[in-house]
């Protein structure tokens, strides 16, 4: 089967169930569920208003959305952050990483991916006064803990087992941090000197302990290890 979609920048989400996917669709950004089987579509919900795209951009959404244990997490442009039941598309419950963080969206909108880790719900959203890096309760959207004072624009995060601890990844304009994610402790940080404003360096993992960071001028490779006071971060190379 094949289905045309409207414009956006969002990836399609999956699991055994449903397909979940985000567009513009007239005069608004949506997401929607489709069936795997035939393409059907089964439920849509809007995100906000149709986000116009300025400067080279195109118009919709730009992050993808996050499913995980029958739930939708999706961010629109303008940092609306919903949770939609799979099944149905029921919303769940939602909050504005403006309105309700002081967050301040890049220059071409709000991008990060959502990521369940546990009972955790990872946004990075760049607010100032210790809220760049929060963690939400999945099941509410009840603020958990927040972490640092990084800058964020189109970085992603993502999660891995270092020296036994598994813990979120997070990158930010000029550092990338580890979080522990029951508490968003920050275990270690690193300053990539990023050469843009607004970055979009995603952590890729190339082994148990070595990170490349892909950014657009320099890429970086670093390798984390455990020790007895904590963690160490040692540069192995970077190339342009």
């Amino acid at each position: 089967w094949k289905r045309e979609l409207g414009s956006g920048y969002s990836v399609v989400t999956v699991d055994g169930q449903r397909l979940i996917a985000a567009f513009q669709a007239g005069s608004e950004d949506v997401v929607a569920a489709f069936d795997l089987e035939h393409g059907d579509e089964l439920w849509r919900q809007s995100i906000g208003e149709a986000y116009k795209g300025h400067d080279g951009s195109h118009d919709g959404p730009i992050a993808t959305p996050a499913l995980a244990e029958g739930r939708v997490y999706v961010l629109s442009p303008g940092g609306d952050l919903f949770a939609f039941d799979a099944g149905n598309g029921r919303e769940l419950w939602s909050l504005n990483l403006v309105e309700d963080l002081e967050a301040e969206a890049p220059f071409y909108g709000f991008s990060t991916m959502p990521m369940v880790v546990e009972d955790v719900l990872f946004v990075q959203t760049g607010a100032t006064e210790g809220r760049s890096f929060i963690g939400l309760d999945k099941h509410t959207g009840d603020l958990l803990w927040s972490a640092a004072d990084s800058d964020v624009a189109y970085q992603s995060p993502t999660v891995a087992t270092i020296a036994g601890s598994r813990q979120i990844i997070a990158v930010g304009n000029k550092e990338v941090v580890g979080l522990a994610i029951d508490s968003g402790e920050v275990l270690w940080t690193y300053e990539h000197n990023g050469e843009c404003e607004e970055g979009s360096e995603q952590p890729v993992l190339l082994g148990d302990d070595t990170i490349l960071l892909n950014g657009q001028g320099e890429s970086v490779v670093l390798r984390v290890a455990g020790e007895d006071a904590g963690f160490s971060v040692e540069e192995l190379w970077r190339t342009e």
